[in-house]
């Protein structure tokens, strides 16, 4: 039996998760080399190359954001379905997959401030 009452965290219990994962990394600090760039988070995290330019960036968000609704739309139901390991998997992507949009989402304010 699901109680439907904690499924109305998840929208917060996500934000926790998605301003966690947005931490940004520590800055590197080498002393004889001042001028050292600092990797963009996923990069540096996962080893993605990630082109800078604009339009790159928003099909990416778009894939993240569609992939994130997605993932709400089985947990919907698998909730309703009562397969609570299968729930728990799929609150773990939407977190990961809020992230991964929040951070294109950082990376296109920051590099093209003038869009949005």
């Amino acid at each position: 039996m699901v109680y439907r009452r904690p499924l109305l965290l998840l929208p917060f219990l996500l934000f926790v998760a998605a301003v966690a994962d947005g931490a940004p990394l520590s800055k590197l600090s080498c002393p004889s080399c001042p001028t050292l760039l600092q990797e963009f988070n996923l990069e540096a995290r996962g080893g993605i190359r990630v082109e800078k330019d604009l339009l790159s960036l928003e099909l990416l968000f778009d894939k993240h954001a569609k992939e994130l609704d997605d993932l709400r739309v089985i947990l919907r139901k698998a909730a309703d379905e009562a397969q609570n390991e299968e729930v728990q998997q799929l609150m773990d992507a939407i977190r990961l997959a809020s992230a991964r949009k929040n951070e294109v989402a950082r990376w296109i304010e920051t590099l093209h401030p003038h869009v949005s």
